[in-house]
Order: structure tokens, then sequence, then C-alpha cells
């Protein structure tokens, strides 16, 4: 009938977009209230939700998240390398080198923090995942009895 009238059917594409956020859908669209009436807004983002991963993985291996001040990782192989600097001199300067190591002991452990953190909230996600796989396949075995009692009812009538 589309041919006959030389309409084309409506492509996917022009559908309206789904308003729910489901795993693997894609995010919703930014909704504006005006005077009691609700617009859609096109939503343009610098990044693709599907880059966004990559670049939060790459400031967490980096440590670049700061905003302030220099990232901690610069911070701590300057430090390293004032001590080894300092100790490399053949001047009798202990004073100073034991001083370099105190302050490059404490950036380490400043630096340190925050990747136990992160550890931890890593370890916490991976259990949530292992439960939420448990959870999906104990749900995929009960649709699974409840097709096949449908399949038998359907049967039996």
């Amino acid at each position: 009938m589309a041919a006959a009238t030389g309409l084309a059917a409506p492509s996917p594409s022009d559908a309206p977009p789904s308003r729910s956020f489901l795993p693997g859908s894609q995010l919703p669209p930014k909704v504006r209230k005006v005077s009691g009436r609700r617009e859609d807004v096109a939503v343009h983002y610098a990044i693709s939700p599907a880059e966004d991963d990559a670049v939060i993985r790459q400031r967490l291996l980096t440590r670049t998240t700061t905003t302030r001040g220099e990232p901690p990782l610069k911070k701590l192989l300057k430090k390293f390398i004032t001590f080894a600097n300092e100790v490399e001199k053949d001047a009798d300067n202990i004073m100073e080198c034991e001083k370099l190591f105190k302050s490059f002991l404490q950036e380490l452990s400043t630096f340190e923090l925050p990747l136990l953190k992160t550890k931890a909230v890593i370890n916490a996600n991976r259990r949530e995942q292992d439960n939420f796989q448990e959870l999906q396949a104990e749900l995929n075995r009960q649709i699974l009895q409840v097709s096949i009692r449908w399949l038998d009812w359907f049967k039996l009538t």
C-alpha cells in the first residue's frame, strides 16, 4: 500500500525516542517543562556514552581526576626524582636525603589511598555483578518453568 500511495513506510529511526532507560538502550532525551507542557530537547554530548567508559577508565588508571593542582602521579614522580637526584650527589647531605625521603613516602601514601579505595569499589562492583548474574540465571530458570507450564496447559486444552 505504501508503494501505491508513493509514501515510504516509516523507518525505525523515524519513531519517537524511547523513554525507557534500560541497559543497552540509549540515554533518555532531555525533557524541559514549559508552562505545564513537556518538550523534548535535543541532547548534544561532547563524547558518546560508549566512549564515556574508556575516558573514566583512563582517568582512574592515571589518577587525573583532580580539578586543582598537579595530578597525583606527576607530584609523586617529582618527589621521587628530587629524592633520587639528592641521593646521587656526592656531598654529605644525609639530613636533606632523609627529609626528601619522608616527603616521598608521604606522597606515596597519599597516592596509595585513592588506589585502595578504587580497588575496594571495583571488588564491590564485581561482587554485585556476580549477584546479578545469579539473579538473572534464577529468573531465566523461572521463566523457562512458566513457559513449560503454559505449553503443557495449551496442549491439554
